[in-house]
């Protein structure tokens, strides 16, 4: 997976398992101008783990540099 926003960018892999999705992406900051969650963290690995909830998948994981602070994200499908 390869990705990307106005501050960081986003180099990992996706892997199904069972019911349970694996996301472990390498996020490394290309803009030190922009504010990060993640403090001042400007390269790091996030692992999460995401279940499917109806039309959802819900992810919660930590990045190795911030262990304490956990990461939730929700994904809802765009409306058509």
């Amino acid at each position: 997976m390869y990705g990307g926003d106005t501050a960081m960018y986003y180099v990992g892999e996706i892997v199904s398992e069972g019911d349970e999705v694996h996301v472990r992406l390498r996020v490394r900051q290309h803009d030190e101008t922009r504010q990060s969650v993640f403090g001042d963290h400007r390269d790091f690995t996030l692992s999460l783990t995401g279940r499917k909830k109806g039309a959802e998948y819900v992810f919660e994981g930590r990045a190795d540099k911030a262990p304490s602070l956990r990461f939730e994200a929700t994904l809802r499908p765009a409306p058509l």
